[in-house]
């Protein structure tokens, strides 16, 4: 036994149609219906497009916010997909894949001063702009003495931040 009528049906995926091509096609979508369906007027078309009750939205937008906004790396991530959007640099893409692969691993400093090298950790959360001007200070340094000073102010100013 069938649950709807030919005629029902026939409404159906004709609806159905109108709102698929709406959705690809919002500006050509009326008259590709009127193609398929020659008897197809214009008031049919919005009746179909138009919902027929009403759903119940939040009234405000909730925007979903990225987990990885925490990192310090992620501005800059951000930043160099923003300039692969605008300039179509793929370059720019691959830098920030680099950086999204190592986002949340903790930052690795490697200071080596005449002929002496040590390696430091930072935390992930550090701002990336920060780590770059220490590592720019660190290399104008003579001593490791200063250089360690140097990581030991950054890491006291940003203890425990972002966690």
């Amino acid at each position: 036994m069938a649950k709807y009528t030919p005629e029902k049906l026939t409404a159906l995926r004709r609806l159905r149609a109108a709102r698929r091509m709406h959705r690809r096609f919002p500006l050509m979508a009326f008259l590709f219906m009127k193609e398929k369906y020659p008897e197809y007027s214009y008031n049919d078309f919005i009746e179909d497009i138009t919902p027929k009750r009403k759903r119940y939205y939040k009234s405000y937008r909730y925007i979903k916010k990225c987990p990885l906004r925490k990192y310090g790396r992620f501005t800059a991530m951000d930043n160099l997909i923003q300039q692969y959007r605008q300039t179509g640099d793929p370059a720019a893409l691959l830098k920030a894949e680099k950086i999204r692969k190592v986002m949340t691993k903790p930052y690795r400093i490697l200071v080596s001063i005449k002929g002496q090298a040590t390696e430091f950790y930072l935390s992930e959360y550090i701002p990336y702009h920060i780590v770059q001007d220490l590592t720019i200070a660190i290399k104008k340094t003579n001593t490791m003495e200063m250089a360690e000073q140097l990581i030991n102010d950054i890491r006291s100013r940003y203890n425990g931040f972002g966690a």
